[in-house]
């Protein structure tokens, strides 16, 4: 199979979860557009260069954890092109509006928007396995596997990460 050929499947089985990893990671869900573009830009100019990440290198033996990879560090370029700011504003949090005027997915955009809220405030660790386990449906072995984890350690993580997220969440917000 040639480069063209493997980089047009993995864009199309990894798309997606690209942007939902990236998604909660970032302020907007255009950030998130324009950075996942920029994750699949990076990785075809490596499948060009003729570097493929299913190799026998060591550290590229995994195409989806060699992308995971790149999809961080987009995020944390882009954060290092901001100008520095405290936190995210509420405004920065919103969630496109889905329908107006409908009572439930209002509800469900105030709902996904404190979830939104308490995962950024969670350790980077947490918030990837969460996104990863529960939005992009990976198994803990392919979690484990794509960071070089073991099982139970990507058991463990996952455990410490839903015990954090709830008490976020649960945690009343203070008044500003």
């Amino acid at each position: 199979m040639d480069s063209r050929a493997k980089f047009s499947r993995l864009y199309y089985h990894q798309v997606e979860k690209i942007y939902r990893f990236i998604f909660f990671k970032v302020e907007s869900k255009e950030t998130a557009e324009d950075l996942t573009s920029e994750v699949f830009r990076k990785t075809w100019m490596i499948y060009q260069a003729g570097f493929d990440p299913a190799s026998e290198q060591e550290k590229l033996k995994n195409p989806r954890a060699f992308l995971y990879q790149v999809a961080r560090n987009t995020v944390i370029d882009h954060y290092r092109r901001r100008p520095k700011q405290s936190s995210l504003s509420d405004e920065e949090l919103e969630i496109a509006d889905l329908s107006q005027n409908q009572e439930e997915d209002q509800d469900l955009e105030l709902d996904l928007a404190r979830i939104k809220k308490a995962l950024t405030g969670l350790k980077g660790e947490y918030q990837e396995i969460l996104v990863q386990h529960y939005l992009n449906n990976l198994s803990l072995r392919e979690i484990a596997k794509d960071s070089g984890q073991s099982l139970s350690a990507a058991k463990t993580t996952l455990h410490r990460a839903r015990k954090a997220l709830k008490e976020s969440v649960e945690r009343p917000s203070l008044p500003k």
